[in-house]
């Protein structure tokens, strides 16, 4: 009897969501992380992803798998550490922050899993925007067309372990696109505006990520 009444408590001490999504229409989720649309030229080398988090928890930690089409890696070299390090955004993380971001490549599925966390309790700041950008390899014979991103098993948690929230799954898209040449720079050919990351709108591509017909591209 003591056996089950102590399990009752720990389920009722466990604060969790679970959610279902598709796409990366996140206007009617809180606490999750989800990556937008991103367009590259067709013969790029590269691609970066950008990953961003919508939290109105303190959020200390997360983790999600992320499975990508065929032709799209990401590089671990023999001790399984990321070639192309995941980039924070600064602007997310708190003064002297220690949070650090792990990959592993999940044998069963082939799915990356990342984990991000701090080992002295610090949580992110701010509640929307940008956390961190991933750098994936593309094959150079991929063709043109949308490609699937997807995003499973998402978790945040905070501080305290039993208060952490899940989705399921989240779908974002890759465009390989055809290009032509502005300035010196490929572009998507059906260019209206080209804006950084903080909205404001640019003459011409900057070196970095940029975003063009609402799609994020890396300009090197």
């Amino acid at each position: 009897m003591k056996k089950t009444v102590s399990l009752i408590l720990m389920l009722c001490m466990v604060q969790a969501l679970t959610l279902r999504a598709q796409d990366t229409d996140v206007s009617g989720i809180d606490n999750v992380v989800y990556i937008t649309p991103v367009s590259v030229d067709q013969g790029a080398a590269k691609v970066s992803l950008p990953v961003y988090m919508k939290n109105t928890a303190e959020i200390r930690g997360l983790q999600f798998d992320l499975y990508l089409p065929e032709g799209v890696t990401i590089g671990f070299n023999k001790k399984g550490k990321f070639v192309d390090e995941p980039v924070f955004n600064d602007d997310r993380l708190p003064e002297d922050d220690e949070h650090t971001i792990q990959g592993s490549i999940q044998q069963e599925t082939g799915a990356v899993r990342f984990l991000i966390n701090s080992q002295y309790e610090e949580t992110f700041t701010e509640n929307e925007g940008l956390l961190f950008t991933i750098t994936a390899r593309l094959d150079s014979e991929m063709e043109e067309g949308d490609y699937p991103i997807i995003m499973k098993s998402i978790k945040l948690s905070e501080n305290d372990i039993n208060k952490y929230y899940t989705t399921d799954s989240i779908k974002s898209t890759l465009t390989v696109t055809s290009t032509t040449v502005v300035n010196g720079i490929s572009v998507n050919k059906s260019v209206n505006g080209i804006f950084n990351l903080g909205g404001q709108q640019l003459n011409e591509l900057q070196k970095g990520l940029n975003i063009v017909d609402d799609k994020i591209i890396l300009a090197q």
